[in-house]
């Protein structure tokens, strides 16, 4: 249990990750604001981008859309 916590603290404590995070749900917003977009459109119009990223990355990316 406390191996999984020290493994989800240096995760999270990845300034890349967080830049991502912080990225993504800013771009969420200004494509949830725009008339006829939504999620799954902004999921799609992202999904190329996270083909090349690592795979903790390519999640956050696209659970914070």
């Amino acid at each position: 249990m406390l191996e999984a916590v020290s493994a989800m603290a240096s995760v999270m404590g990845d300034p890349y990750l967080l830049g991502l995070i912080t990225a993504t749900t800013v771009l969420g917003i200004v494509i949830g604001v725009l008339p006829g977009l939504g999620a799954t459109t902004g999921a799609a119009l992202l999904l190329p981008f996270t083909l090349t990223m690592d795979p903790v990355h390519a999640i956050a990316v696209l659970a914070t859309l």
